[in-house]
């Protein structure tokens, strides 16, 4: 008589999968937030009066601080609870969204913006620990899946409704509340859904300050350098120069810092595991292709031709369909 058992699988709970919902309403919902304003900015800039310098800057202080929101998500939610942590990054992409609609000045403005770019960068890996945790491993490669397409998808639907926003209904005030109901819904799901967890608050005594600088220093000077570059003509620009060495300072000191910090942001370690390197690396170059070429025909459309969103969105709309209807498929082929 064979004394071997099977190991049994172990059970799809419904209300975690309702909180892994939530949780992809919410990067779809602060994404779209972000994707919108950007793809409207300049009816957004004069409808609170910013001159042309001044409304440049919105995008790259999301963009910084989105950075610094992505790498300390995983230690935050880990601190705080994943589902604490999902209800407070729902709040404070919520709040500065209706403190826009206001027309604060200028300096308010661009903390209100780097607030969402906060929020925006600490929802996206939260994403992907909850697929990670909530889903069993034969289905996990799905997952993977949805969070790709939240990652791609949103900038394609973010132009059309923009169009709606400004050229349908006319009102920029939509350009920001529009995406309040998907907040509101992921919240909502997300408290209902996620299993709350013991908080682990001796954490912060060892959190990873230095790290969180030299993110600051390294990537986000990157990021804004790129981002200004043209506009102050490269390295003809003393600022630019300025932002190139604090960033080649910054990268290799959070390497350095990273590998020796008692609870490191990032474990640089498991790049040893030749596996995961192989995966993590052809991630980044696919989301690289995908964000980089994302924006490329409608920028085109709209900087060259002199298109409006309401003129170009159905280029978009079409690529986000055809991503929306293939990815999944072929995942179920891939895992044959």
């Amino acid at each position: 008589m064979s004394g071997t058992t099977s190991t049994p699988k172990p059970a799809l709970r419904i209300p975690p999968l309702v909180g892994l919902l939530g949780m992809l309403f919410l990067v779809l919902a602060v994404e779209l937030n972000d994707q919108v304003l950007n793809t409207s900015l300049w009816d957004v800039a004069g409808a609170l009066g910013l001159s042309h310098d001044e409304a440049v800057w919105l995008p790259s202080l999301y963009l910084v601080a989105e950075i610094v929101g992505m790498a300390t998500a995983p230690t935050m939610a880990a601190i705080f609870t994943l589902r604490r942590f999902a209800l407070s990054v729902a709040a404070l992409a919520t709040l500065p969204t209706l403190l826009m609609t206001t027309g604060p000045g200028v300096s308010a403005l661009f903390f209100l913006r780097l607030v969402q770019g906060l929020a925006g960068g600490w929802s996206i890996p939260l994403l992907m620990m909850t697929a990670l945790r909530v889903l069993p491993p034969p289905i996990r490669l799905y997952g993977l899946a949805v969070y790709a397409c939240s990652a791609t998808i949103a900038p394609n639907l973010a132009t059309s409704l923009a169009a709606l926003w400004t050229d349908g209904l006319q009102d920029w005030h939509f350009i920001f509340l529009g995406v309040i109901p998907f907040v509101t819904i992921a919240a909502v799901l997300i408290w209902f859904g996620l299993d709350q967890d013991p908080p682990r608050y001796p954490m912060l005594r060892q959190f990873d300050w230095p790290g969180v600088i030299f993110v600051l220093m390294g990537f986000g000077s990157l990021v804004v350098a790129l981002k200004q570059a043209n506009r102050l003509d490269w390295l003809n620009s003393p600022t630019i120069c300025l932002l190139f060495l604090c960033s080649a300072i910054g990268i290799p000191a959070l390497v350095l810092r990273e590998l020796h910090a008692p609870q490191p942001l990032f474990r640089l370690d498991l790049l040893k595991r030749r596996n995961f390197a192989y995966a993590l690396i052809a991630l980044v170059l696919v989301l690289i292709i995908a964000l980089g070429s994302g924006p490329v025909p409608i920028s085109f459309l709209t900087q060259i031709h002199g298109y409006r969103p309401a003129q170009a969105h159905v280029l978009t709309l079409f690529v986000a369909a055809t991503q929306l209807l293939l990815l999944l498929p072929l995942t179920a082929f891939r895992r044959r």
